[in-house]
């Protein structure tokens, strides 16, 4: 019977770079099987770090490649002060990005000397 540290190898050996989240997707495990199956090939030199990527909250999630090789360096954690200004940009692209859908759905400005002169506003349709 092929086991879970198996499975991930035979996964990884398309030379993909892969997260624990990612493998857990693809192969249908949880977190906690994935990370002692890849703990168990990092031991054995079958794979190696080869980078990293902030996660969703901002920590740092490895990035898993099979083979032999040095695992890259963990960045360091985010400082408060970078935490709250990253929050707070997200934040302010969602509401730039929110005004600016309600401009664009709003009509266009047309100034009431323009009706006089032109007659009211009709769609082409």
């Amino acid at each position: 019977m092929i086991n879970a540290t198996d499975k991930i190898y035979a996964l990884l050996r398309d030379r993909k770079p892969r997260t624990m989240r990612q493998i857990c997707d693809e192969l249908g495990f949880v977190i906690s099987t994935v990370s002692i199956s890849m703990a168990q090939l990092r031991e054995s030199h079958e794979v190696h770090i080869k980078a990293y990527d902030r996660g969703p909250k901002n920590c740092p999630m490895a990035i898993w490649v099979i083979g032999r090789g040095t695992d890259a360096k963990k960045p360091k954690p985010l400082t408060q002060k970078q935490l709250v200004h990253s929050e707070r940009a997200k934040i302010a692209d969602r509401e730039r990005e929110k005004r600016l859908r309600e401009e664009m759905a709003r009509p266009a400005f047309r100034h009431w000397q323009d009706a006089a002169l032109f007659g009211e506003y009709r769609s082409a349709a």
